[in-house]
């Protein structure tokens, strides 16, 4: 007996996440291609992600739409048990795939988080030596005056 309510759950869950993932990438994109704060390195950062995140969500929708029609297949897969059969395989190398993108968008991002955390450091080095220099001035400079009074 086949039950079409599991994998049809399945199928509008994925399309729904990727149809919502998609609608808030683009909205994320848009507001951070017109940040006038970002520089032109970020901006490329932000694109490149923008594009992998939506091949991701685009994806899942579409393993939706796929795991929804192969479980319409699944009466016809005693007539037919070789196409059936290449249709999960490409539906299996197809999840694959999504989590290889996956995994490359955390590496990306973490390899991204590093860098800026590596830049906040630096500028925060030079500022605190910034801070140093300014205090020596006006302690010289205070100095000099107290001795000639």
């Amino acid at each position: 007996m086949n039950n079409p309510w599991p994998a049809l759950a399945v199928a509008v869950a994925l399309v729904g996440i990727g149809v919502s993932l998609m609608t808030s990438h683009v909205r994320s994109w848009r507001r951070q291609r017109t940040d006038p704060t970002l520089d032109e390195q970020d901006r490329v950062y932000y694109h490149r992600r923008h594009r992998r995140r939506m091949q991701i969500s685009a994806m899942l929708a579409i393993l939706g739409v796929l795991i929804g029609m192969g479980d319409a297949m699944l009466p016809f897969q005693g007539k037919h048990p070789i196409p059936t059969t290449l249709y999960w395989i490409g539906v299996l190398l197809m999840t694959g795939w999504v989590m290889l993108l996956g995994f490359g968008d955390l590496l990306s991002t973490a390899a991204y988080g590093r860098a800026e955390l590596a830049r906040v450091r630096q500028k925060q080095r030079e500022l605190e030596r910034q801070v140093v220099e300014f205090k020596h001035r006006n302690l010289d400079g205070r100095g000099s005056e107290d001795a000639a009074r």
